[in-house]
């Protein structure tokens, strides 16, 4: 698993930003801002895959199923549209692709919603704090 102070390391030696250090990994500036913080200990599998990827190898996958596994399908996904592919049969290869993009999405919205409760569980934590203090 790749470090905050290693991913932190290895995007201040190449001049990145967060923000684009975060487009590389493929995740919001604010899940990988809160990851090299400190503030979470760790992301998503998949997400700790492609920062793993980007720090390891600068970001470039180079064979199908590494992108498809750095573009977060899990490694049954890639199986399923590896045979699929290599049986030529469409209509299943394209149910796997359909597939794929529904947990895709599934995957933005969860991360999307993880995001928000832990913007939310510091707006708690900072209200508390200032009622505690009156």
């Amino acid at each position: 698993m790749v470090t905050r102070d290693k991913a932190k390391e290895w995007r201040t030696q190449r001049g990145l930003t967060q923000h684009e250090m975060a487009s590389r990994v493929g995740v919001s500036y604010v899940t990988y801002s809160n990851y090299e913080r400190g503030e979470t200990q760790t992301m998503m599998p998949q997400n700790m895959r492609r920062l793993e990827h980007v720090v390891r190898d600068g970001g470039e996958p180079e064979t199908l199923p590494e992108v498809l596994l750095h573009g977060g399908f899990s490694e049954v996904m890639v199986r399923i549209l590896a045979e699929a592919a290599r049986a030529g049969d469409r209509a299943l290869l394209e149910e796997a692709l359909e597939l794929a993009q529904l947990l895709d999405e599934a995957q933005r919205e969860t991360t999307r919603a993880a995001a928000k409760m832990e913007e939310a569980g510091r707006r708690i934590g900072a209200l508390t704090q200032r009622l505690t203090t009156k």
